[in-house]
């Protein structure tokens, strides 16, 4: 009972930041959704390899950004260490921009860490016309930690960098607790905007992994 207690407590503060950012000069709210799925296949347990997919839909509910990524390729098993060198497609209502990924994996007891870095190359233009211009050449990292409690129930720290190569500065930059209870996820942010000063988010995502 007094478990519950705390998971609530700790998913009601998750809930109100980006409500409560909506009264701080130059902070906007924004609240986003992800649905993710992931499949291994061909195992092969002498050499600890395996092949890998994962794909996740994106919105953010403010703009009606709407975005997929696909994941595919290898999973190398060393010890207590996963490692994807992999292949991602993002597609969004601006172009197919395939490219290379890297994550990397750690579980030490309860103790959960995950890095992830992407290159995403835009090719295909989702527009008709001669006035379309494709995007920059863009990158993304997340860095995660989270430590398993009981009933599958995980408390963490999560960041994440978005951006284009050509930019001195990231256009975001955001970090904040998360919260797992089992397949769903909250994680409460602030994104400093780098990019944009005194154009600030606090916000709310919501993940359901299938």
């Amino acid at each position: 009972m007094r478990k519950l207690a705390v998971v609530l407590m700790v998913l009601i503060c998750l809930i109100a930041v980006p409500v409560e950012a909506k009264d701080q000069p130059g902070t906007a709210a924004v609240t986003q959704f992800t649905i993710a799925a992931d499949h291994s296949f061909w195992k092969n347990e002498e050499i600890h390899l395996s092949g890998y997919v994962y794909g996740s839909l994106f919105f953010n509910l403010n703009d009606s950004y709407l975005a997929f990524f696909g994941y595919g390729g290898p999973k190398f098993t060393l010890g207590k260490f996963n490692v994807y060198p992999m292949v991602v497609m993002l597609a969004d209502a601006n172009a197919w921009s395939p490219g290379p990924s890297l994550w990397l994996e750690y579980t030490a007891g309860k103790n959960y860490f995950f890095l992830e870095g992407d290159y995403y190359i835009p090719w295909l233009a989702t527009s008709h016309g001669n006035s379309v211009v494709l995007p920059l050449h863009q990158y993304y990292s997340t860095f995660e930690y989270s430590r398993t409690l009981k009933d599958d129930v995980n408390l963490g720290f999560m960041t994440e960098v978005f951006g284009a190569f050509n930019e001195a500065n990231p256009g975001e930059l955001a970090f904040g607790p998360t919260l797992v209870l089992k397949k769903l996820k909250f994680w409460a942010f602030y994104d400093t905007t780098p990019l944009v000063d005194g154009d600030d988010y606090v916000g709310l995502r919501v993940k359901l992994t299938l």
